[in-house]
């Protein structure tokens, strides 16, 4: 489509189809339909910081972006949504300013009266020393007007969790829907038509691979958005249809980024599955800034209604096709005829200037003459930053800004960013935990697993050394190890402070890459539990995880030239954080109860690496937790049996390891010989073979030699190992009462009971996933109580 000739900078790009589908929006509203907005981050920073790294934008081209995102914001009957997708971006781009901005204000203050004193000449060490606040400077970040309509908006303009409908069951039906439905299949293909068609670019411009992992990880949050907003639109036509809603709806994605929207709706795989809604087949539901202007424009005046707005954008598209005809006739006339083509030419500007859009916009300006005063506070705001000092810093900045050693050193500054982005959420909940004198209840996951070391994958990144030896991560994995294992007040203060060593850490950009930072991140957001909800973090980071898997693996695509065949050929770089994500989801899939899938993906793993010990450990952990959770016809000895095998396996491959100089490793040996006595206590129990009851003695010997190895405390410190030996003990009498072997039976039981308070006194089986798993053990304690009491009798 021809793009509409108009004298307007911001409207200039929009093609007819585009404004043809406000015109579609408005017969639809006309229809009764209520219309949503789904904003994308980029649109709601534009209208909070307009002035972004140019500061010689036209007032005029500022005050019609902002009527735009006025409209959309706050003169728009419903209230914009925000997806969960952008919403931690959103959160953390909002603390980032909150704690930075009275800091680069004074910094700012300084560095003017530098400039002064050095007659406008700073040196480029001084500059990239400063990286921070210059930026702060160059993307309109002090200025107090932004920072305060950011805080506006986002607190009261956008709807993140609740959607604004009178209808309670409409409300609930449309809040469950944008906060349940997760992305599909199609996600994956859009995703790879995407790839596809900018892998070009990339072969081109031979970017990194951390620079195209930060492009397609926005990308594909953008993708999973749209996903999502295809399966609802068609969900929500269909349960009006079904008269499960009192009204009809629509869902708009509004993004206007300067091109990937654009190509995004252009893919075929996204063509082809939009949305066939309200009797409009294959409905472009994406909307940008310059349509949303036009849309505001089309609205105005007392006298307007809906069918006004209809005609003024018709009149927009109709004008246009009379000037694609005088175009079309201008190119075949003869350049010999130039009167000809004079008077083609003032038809074209006379058929321009007759839209009613031109004296419509000066009509609106007119009533909009506030936002020329929004504008002038967001100019003189700031002290200084009207200055003739500031505008030649500016112009300063401006010019050295493009060289390839600043462009360098604001890579760090954009995945510091990044790092606020993945990691706002956890240092508020840090905080909350420095503040409370409460420790943290751990969360073990809805699985059965409960021994210490165990219950999360504490040997994320063991192997690699060079970013251990960087970093704190490994101190603060041993302290994870020790608090949520062993929870205290001094433990809790340890935590903390290694936390916050590791954040540091991240900040200086010590060793880690963007994707270190997500992975690490994300792990630990895990081992602090949601106060919020009763089902742990694992649904999100799941998500998440499975997301940030997809985007590395196209981040390390390589494209070589074969010159045989004259084309190029994809490889797939083998990268070293799959493996780690890979682990993590092993484990958090085994915590939520989705076993098949935590053994699925162990045994794609181990098609390549045979004999990565995690990974084995992981699926042993996978098969006994199902066994345990299943009814009695189920084979559970054969799983049993299984998962022994495994973690025997794993057990050696660990051992083969440097283990005394890794206490992590150390715990991780004490925790899988618990588990090995662990489950052939549970054998026992199930087929009452005497070898099981043998070989669960002899694992314990084993699991306490290690215990006592390399730990110091006394084993009642650890309830999970406690309860494995009154389940073992507790056998044992059993079996001693049924070789009428009295005394032994009684010191036995004695020992279980022990082991049994300790166990209830620390309540691990509270809120236990399986309570006939309480149930017996107490039923079995006092069957055995009766036993011993009728023998002294």
């Amino acid at each position: 489509m021809k793009e509409l000739i108009n004298d307007n900078p911001f409207i200039k790009d929009l093609s007819k189809s585009a404004v043809k589908n406000l015109i579609i929006d408005n017969e639809l509203r006309k229809d009764n339909v209520v219309i949503y907005f789904v904003v994308d981050t980029y649109d709601i920073i534009e209208y909070c910081f307009p002035f972004h790294s140019d500061g010689q934008k036209e007032e005029y081209e500022l005050k019609t972006k902002l009527i735009a995102y006025d409209y959309l914001f706050y003169e728009n009957e419903n209230k914009p949504l925000v997806p969960d997708e952008y919403l931690a971006e959103l959160n953390s781009f909002m603390y980032h300013l909150k704690n930075k901005a009275n800091n680069a204000i004074n910094a700012f203050k300084d560095i003017e009266n530098l400039f002064k004193e050095k007659e406008q000449q700073l040196d480029f060490d001084f500059f990239t020393k400063n990286i921070t606040t210059f930026l702060a400077i160059q993307y309109d970040l002090l200025n107090p007007v932004s920072l305060d309509r950011y805080r506006d908006i986002f607190s009261k303009r956008l709807d993140a969790f609740n959607i604004t409908v009178k209808n309670k069951n409409d409300r609930e039906t449309l809040s469950n829907l944008f906060a349940g439905v997760e992305k599909s299949d199609l996600t994956e293909k859009i995703f790879e038509d995407y790839y596809d068609n900018v892998k070009l670019k990339f072969i081109e411009k031979k970017p990194t691979s951390e620079k195209i992992f930060r492009h397609l990880n926005n990308t594909y949050k953008d993708i999973v958005v749209i996903d999502r907003l295809i399966q609802i639109n068609n969900i929500l036509e269909k349960k009006h249809k079904e008269n499960k809603l009192e009204k009809k709806y629509l869902f708009l994605y509004v993004s206007s980024t300067p091109s990937k929207s654009k190509v995004l709706f252009k893919l075929p795989s996204l063509l082809s599955n939009l949305p066939n809604i309200y009797n409009i087949d294959k409905f472009n539901f994406l909307r940008n800034a310059p349509q949303i202007y036009l849309q505001a424009i089309s609205s105005f005046g007392k006298d307007d209604n809906i069918d006004s707005s209809i005609k003024f954008l018709k009149q927009i598209v109709r004008g246009q096709e009379r000037i694609d005809k005088i175009h079309s006739l201008e190119s075949e006339v003869n350049e010999k005829n130039p009167g000809l083509r004079r008077s083609l030419a003032d038809m074209r500007d006379t058929t321009r200037n007759q839209f009613d859009i031109i004296s419509k916009m000066h009509k609106f300006y007119e009533n909009k003459e506030r936002l020329t005063k929004v504008i002038e506070n967001f100019k003189n705001s700031t002290q200084g930053i009207n200055t003739r000092e500031f505008r030649k810093f500016k112009n300063y900045i401006s010019r050295i800004i493009q060289s390839d050693t600043f462009k360098t050193k604001s890579t760090q500054v954009f995945e510091y960013l990044h790092l606020h982005t993945a990691n706002s959420e956890l240092q508020g909940k840090i905080l909350e935990l420095s503040l409370s004198n409460e420790n943290i209840t751990p969360d073990l996951g809805e699985d059965t697993v409960r021994s210490n070391y165990q219950h999360l994958p504490i040997l994320i990144f063991y192997k690699q050394q060079s970013l251990l030896k960087k970093s704190s991560w490994h101190d603060l994995l041993k302290t994870i190890s020790n608090y949520l294992s062993e929870p205290g007040q001094d433990e809790k203060n340890e935590f903390i402070t290694s936390y916050n060593n590791i954040i540091e850490n991240l900040k200086k950009k010590k060793g880690f890459s963007a994707i270190e930072i997500s992975i690490i991140l994300y792990y630990l957001s895990l081992i602090l539990p949601d106060p919020d909800s009763n089902v742990g973090n694992e649904k999100q980071l799941i998500r998440q995880l499975e997301n940030l898997k997809e985007v590395i693996k196209y981040s390390y695509i390589k494209q070589v030239y074969n010159p045989k065949n004259e084309e190029f050929e994809e490889i797939l770089a083998k990268n070293k954080y799959e493996i780690e994500i890979n682990y993590m989801l092993i484990w958090i899939y085994r915590r939520k109860k989705m076993f098949d899938k935590s053994i699925e993906l162990a045994n794609k793993v181990l098609e390549i690496y045979s004999d990565e010990p995690r990974i084995i450990h992981g699926k042993a952990l996978s098969i006994l937790s199902k066994a345990y959770s299943q009814e009695s016809g189920y084979n559970i000895s054969r799983s049993l049996l299984k998962a022994k095998n495994l973690l025997i396996k794993s057990l050696r491959l660990y051992e083969y390891e440097k283990v005394t100089n890794n206490i992590l490793l150390r715990k991780t040996l004490i925790a899988i010989s618990n588990s090995i006595c662990n489950l052939y206590n549970h054998l026992y129990n199930h087929d009452k073979k005497e070898e099981y009851l043998e070989n669960s003695k002899k694992s314990s010997i084993v699991f306490l030699d290690i215990f006592k190895r390399y730990i110091s405390k006394p084993i009642e410190d650890f309830p999970a190992f406690c309860d494995t030996l009154c389940w073992l003990n507790l056998n044992i009498a059993e079996a001693e009462l049924d070789n009428s072997n009295h005394d032994e039976a009684t010191k036995r039981y004695t020992t279980a009971q022990h082991y049994f308070d300790i166990c209830k006194v620390s309540k691990i089986y509270d809120n236990f996933p399986d309570q006939d798993y309480f149930n017996n053990l107490k039923s079995k304690l006092n069957t055995v109580k009766k036993e011993v009491i009728k023998k002294d009798s």
